[in-house]
């Protein structure tokens, strides 16, 4: 496996082979965590609070990387 070194972290980025991961379903817990309506939709919540301060451009990346990425992988890991 090679990672994107965009990802990698700090203690990582001098490593120069990767293990593949080997995940076993039955001893594997999916645990996703704060994907609570109130953060991450675009019509309440904080996104009312970004809108009304003036920063919601600011946010927009943000919100299309979730609905784009984030909430589809984590539909289909579910």
């Amino acid at each position: 496996m090679k990672p994107n070194p965009k990802y990698i972290s700090y203690y990582y980025e001098t490593m120069t082979e990767w293990p593949d991961i080997e995940v076993d379903p039955k001893k594997t817990a999916l645990l996703i965590v704060d994907m609570q309506k109130e953060f991450v939709s675009r019509e309440i919540g904080e996104s009312i609070q970004f809108r009304e301060m003036g920063e919601w451009e600011r946010w927009l990346p943000f919100h299309d990387r979730l609905d784009g990425i984030v909430i589809p992988n984590n539909v289909k890991l579910l």
